[in-house]
Formats: C-alpha cells, sequence, structure tokens
C-alpha cells in the first residue's frame, strides 16, 4: 500500500472509531435529557479540542488548535510540508512586512509571527478556517504582530460568494466568484473581495516586502 493510501485507510479507521465513541458517549449521556445532554455533548466538544504544540529550530513553541483532522494535520505538518517555505520564510528580514494570502488556519502566519517575530497580515475568507486562525493568534499571544482580515483577493472589488465543497476548518480549494470546474454541491458563503490595489489604497495599508498566496 503507498502513502496515500495508507493515509486514507488510517482517516478512515480513524473516523469510524471516533463515530462509534461519539454514539457510545450520546447513549450514555441520554438519561439527562435532551437539553443537559446537548449541554454536556458542547462542552465536551470544546474542552477535548487538542492544542498542538510544534517545536521550532530557533527553540520556540508554537501552538495550533486542533479542531478537526485538517486543522490537527496542519499544525502538526506545518515545518515539513512545504520545507521551502519555512526556509524563505527564515530569510526575511526583522523589519519585513509579510502578507499571507489564503492563510487557511494560519500556519505560516504563526510560524512567521510567533517564531520569527516577523509582522505579518494575513487574509482567509472561510469563516471555519478564519476562526481558527484567529484561535491560534490568540494561543500563541500573536496579536500584536498578526493584523487578520476575512475577506479574498480578486481580480474586482466586489461583494459575492466564496464557492466550498467542503466546509470544515482547515480545508482548501474555496473559489471567490466563480464555481466553475465544480461538480459537486458546493456552500455558497457571502463574501467581501478587494483587488490588493483597492485594499491598500482604501485603508492605507503599508506595502508588504513578502507575499505568499494561496
Amino acid at each position: 500500500m503507498n502513502a496515500p493510501a495508507r493515509k486514507k485507510s488510517t482517516a478512515t479507521r480513524n473516523a469510524r472509531i471516533a463515530d462509534v465513541m461519539s454514539q457510545c458517549l450520546k447513549t450514555a449521556l441520554s438519561p439527562l435529557g435532551v437539553a443537559r445532554k446537548q449541554t454536556m455533548l458542547s462542552v465536551l466538544a470544546e474542552s477535548l479540542v487538542p492544542v498542538i504544540e510544534v517545536r521550532t529550530k530557533n527553540q520556540k513553541n508554537i501552538k495550533f488548535w486542533g479542531q478537526g483532522g485538517w486543522s490537527l494535520y496542519r499544525g502538526r505538518s506545518v515545518l515539513d510540508k512545504e520545507p521551502l517555505t519555512i526556509r524563505w520564510i527564515d530569510g526575511f528580514a526583522k523589519d519585513s512586512l509579510f502578507w499571507d494570502i489564503g492563510a487557511n488556519i494560519g500556519a505560516y502566519t504563526i510560524y512567521a509571527a510567533a517564531a520569527k517575530e516577523i509582522r505579518t497580515c494575513c487574509f482567509e475568507p472561510s469563516a471555519s478556517n478564519y476562526a481558527v486562525l484567529c484561535k491560534n493568534i490568540e494561543l500563541n499571544k500573536a496579536d500584536h504582530l498578526v493584523t487578520s482580515f476575512p475577506i479574498a483577493f480578486s481580480a474586482e472589488t466586489k461583494i459575492d460568494y466564496l464557492n466550498m465543497v467542503a466546509t470544515a476548518s482547515g480545508n482548501t480549494g474555496g473559489q471567490f466568484a466563480s464555481a466553475e470546474g465544480r461538480n459537486t454541491n458546493i456552500f455558497r458563503q457571502s463574501c467581501l473581495g478587494f483587488t490588493i490595489d483597492d485594499f491598500i489604497a482604501s485603508y492605507k495599508m503599508p506595502v508588504p516586502n513578502h507575499i505568499k498566496i494561496d
């Protein structure tokens, strides 16, 4: 079995185990009544989310909110998934301004800000990703270095939809103002899009030294 097949098999097995555990917990809480059961499940769900700590080469601990499989994976793999991106960020001057466009849950935003102390502006239009991104900024006490915006960048400034096949945090592939090539059911999230020039001019934003676009 090749590596992608093994990963898929492991993910499927983990999902089945989690489903069985979830059903057992729901059954155990059934005597509490509907309202109290829902309250307990809600509190437990939040309290059980793991916080991943990653040790960087410069001996900094950076943290990620592991809400769901994709968020967990992106936090754990920040140093290994795109080593060239890490090496690129390592080369930034301390007074640089970094823009992370399509930041997802903020893996590289957090690395740049919390590990390298680089001023960072990050942009992520997906509501679920943006929520985890902000949680990661909070966990790393990086709000003095990171400015985050829940917007998309586009060829024109307008209000439109972010078209997404998957909405769980950590997922990718959303398209602003277009659903081209999407043959499956999509969720349309209302979204504000800017051209980069309009965004800088409208809000007098400083021009970045480095831009990552996903």
